[in-house]
């Protein structure tokens, strides 16, 4: 609720309280400014309320509170409607503007009391009375006639733009809005228009579509400045230039008719003029897709037959691309023009495709594709040993190589499922001892674990790593299958030298040396190190040397060679040199988990009938399915989750393999890599 004090009111209580409120005197009365009274605080004028494009209705005038002289006063209007109502409305403001007028006639009130409002649009057309107030008190009406708005201009061109992909028509012209200003500088200003766009087919050459009639509404809005307009049509207001485009597709006609809307949606009283129609017939290069024929393997060609266009000068851009798995594919820029495609292994899962552009001057272009796909490795099938879990995996891997009941295995490895340097160094033991390697948990022995080992009947079971990895609990659950024994040591160091001398007793001529620090280089090294009937030996591969103790062991046992798998990231240079005067040192690494794979399997295997492949990205499907490829003399190469390297792919040719087993689930090896599929 608004409350107002009387001004005799006020004024009394000030002269109760010993303050003056006499009237600020005039300097002269030559000025037509309203006399000061002792019985009203406030004086001030509403000098102007014009209409600013852009802006609406602007009052201009000055105000000052004689009781407070200096102070910036809020002002609010009270406006009258032209069907009678009343209200408050209008804009917010203040005064604090110069005005050295008012200064001069009031020299005491300083020099800032002018004030400029914007009291905005409205929607009915006639005459608005505005009264304006300061402090509770109304200090100056006036009166103005509001116009409604109109809109006009003009629709200047539709026209066909072939620069783009895909290709364009494009709508220019301008409109004026006498609420607005000139062009979006003044403030984002805009003026809404809808597009109402027709398209039927054509008859006729270049007419060609797969593309029926259709309608459809395009908004947008007239912002940009058109200084030529402006220049042309100097007293036209709020002038404001467009220039939209559709992306087309089809050959045929379009029809586009614009229609500015008000600038408020609502707004009833708008005169709105449309700015017309055009329309532009858009025809098209004809001919018929390439066909493609020939070998999808590696070292085969894709061959694109011929085609002819009409018109016949027009010209074409041909692209072959790879793609597959839902990707958008990659261009392969050097057989750019080309009507052939040399197939490699980098193409392996992927659908090989030809893009090929038609074009000439003011026609749609003839955009066509021809696919063939997708590639495969011809008498290689793949295969997927899987489970629920870890657990699971290390059972079905055991199943795979122990799958006669009867004769079972003569002993099981059994290490921790949740961390890897034990089972890492285990595999290559389990294989050398004939036996299977299985995963547990640290503190409970799973049930399908134990139904597998009850399935092999083992005369021993080794539980490798010490309690912190494989509770005495689990040991206990073990024993009850069958005998059981522990080797473990401090730490993974020790466990891996103590599984050498145990698995290894009359020693070995070549050790595997990898670091305990980490499994990318590892994986694959317990299955090459199985396959050749050696160890694998942890060490701490951020050392700066190899300590006593690895020593100890490489010397113990005979070793002449050692071969260290990684790169100096991996097992450093101090590692690597001081592994024992009498041992032969070398190094088989690459750029990446996936190369050293690579590298480390063609320095062991000259052939295979089968490969196996692990993630490379976690480690417990690669244990014990290192453990499995090697006992059976295969490689384990590692993939990324949704592909395999062409490195990977040109080893399972040269190999001559004619089965690829994937190790683990979905989750770990998605089922693209099922197809071989490339990077």
């Amino acid at each position: 609720m608004r409350r107002r004090i009387p001004a005799i009111i006020a004024a009394a209580l000030l002269v109760v309280a010993g303050v003056s409120a006499a009237p600020l005197s005039a300097a002269a009365d030559t000025v037509p400014f309203p006399p000061l009274s002792p019985f009203h605080n406030v004086v001030g004028s509403i000098d102007t309320i014009e209409f600013v494009a852009g802006k609406g209705l602007v009052a201009t005038g000055w105000v000052i509170d004689t009781s407070d002289p200096r102070a910036v006063q809020g002002l609010e209007y009270q406006v009258g409607y032209p069907d009678g109502r009343t209200g408050w409305g209008g804009g917010l403001g203040g005064n604090g503007l110069p005005r050295p007028d008012v200064a001069a006639v009031y020299p005491d009130a300083g020099p800032n009391h002018g004030f400029r409002t914007e009291l905005g649009y409205y929607e009915a057309i006639g005459t608005y009375k505005f009264c304006a107030e300061a402090s509770f008190e109304a200090f100056a009406c006036k009166t103005v006639s509001f116009e409604g708005e109109r809109i006009s201009g003009t629709f200047e061109s539709l026209s066909l733009d072939l620069a783009p992909t895909p290709a364009q028509i494009r709508m220019q012209g301008w409109t004026s809005d006498t609420w607005l200003g000139h062009g979006s500088p003044t403030g984002g200003a805009f003026v809404p228009l809808n597009y109402s766009i027709d398209f039927v087919p054509l008859s006729g050459p270049g007419s060609t579509t797969d593309s029926g009639a259709w309608h459809h509404d395009l908004s947008s809005g007239a912002s940009s400045d058109r200084p030529d307009v402006r220049a042309a049509h100097p007293s036209t207001p709020g002038v404001m230039g467009f220039d939209d485009h559709v992306d087309i597709d089809d050959a045929g006609r379009y029809t586009v008719c614009v229609t500015p809307q008000p600038y408020f949606a609502d707004y009833r009283n708008a005169s709105v003029s449309p700015l017309g129609c055009r329309s532009i017939d858009v025809r098209t290069v004809e001919g018929t897709a390439r066909v493609l024929t020939g070998t999808a393997e590696p070292g085969g060609t894709i061959t694109a037959s011929a085609t002819t266009w009409t018109p016949a000068q027009a010209t074409d851009a041909i692209s072959w691309v790879r793609s597959g798995n839902g990707t958008a594919g990659v261009e392969l820029p050097e057989l750019r023009g080309s009507t052939s495609y040399p197939v490699s292994t980098a193409d392996v899962g992927h659908w090989v495709s030809l893009y090929e552009t038609a074009s000439a001057p003011g026609l749609l272009p003839l955009r066509t594709w021809a696919g063939i796909g997708p590639v495969t490795l011809p008498g290689v099938e793949t295969s997927r040993i899987a489970g629920d879990d870890r657990y699971a995996v290390s059972v079905a891997t055991s199943l795979a190589r122990f799958p006669d009941a009867t004769a079972g295995a003569p002993v099981v490895y059994v290490a921790s499922g949740q961390s890897f340097p034990d089972a890492l160094a285990a595999g290559p033991a389990a294989a050398e001892q004939g036996g299977s390697l299985l995963l547990t948990t640290g503190a409970d022995l799973p049930p399908v674990v134990a139904a597998e080992i009850t399935r092999l009947h083992p005369a021993s079971i080794v539980v490798v790593g010490g309690e912190a990895s494989v509770s005495a609990s689990v040991q206990k659950a073990l024993a009850r299958l069958a005998p059981t024994t522990r080797i473990g040591g401090a730490d993974r160091y020790e466990t891996s030298r103590l599984l050498l001398a145990s698995a290894f007793p009359d020693g070995a001529d070549r050790v595997f040396v990898v670091t305990g620090r980490g499994y990318a280089d590892a994986l694959p090294a317990g299955a090459a190190a199985a396959s050749l009937g050696a160890p694998v030996l942890l060490v701490d591969g951020g050392a700066s040397s190899a300590d006593t103790a690895t020593r100890a062991a490489l010397a113990s046992g005979g070793t002449s060679t050692a071969t260290v798998v990684g790169g100096v990231n991996a097992v450093s240079a101090g590692v690597a040199a001081t592994l024992g005067a009498k041992i032969s040192v070398e190094r088989i690494s690459g750029a990446d988990r996936f190369a050293s794979a690579v590298a480390l399997n063609r320095s062991v295997h000259s052939s295979a009938d089968t490969v196996y492949i692990a993630t490379g990205m976690n480690f417990p499907d690669g244990l014990t399915g290192g453990a499995l490829a090697g006992s059976l003399g295969a490689p384990l190469y590692l993939s990324q989750s949704g592909c395999l390297s062409s490195e990977v792919i040109d080893d399972i040719l040269s190999l001559h393999a004619t089965s690829a087993v994937l190790l683990g689930g979905p989750a770990a090896i998605s089922y693209p890599v099922e197809g071989l599929y490339a990077c």
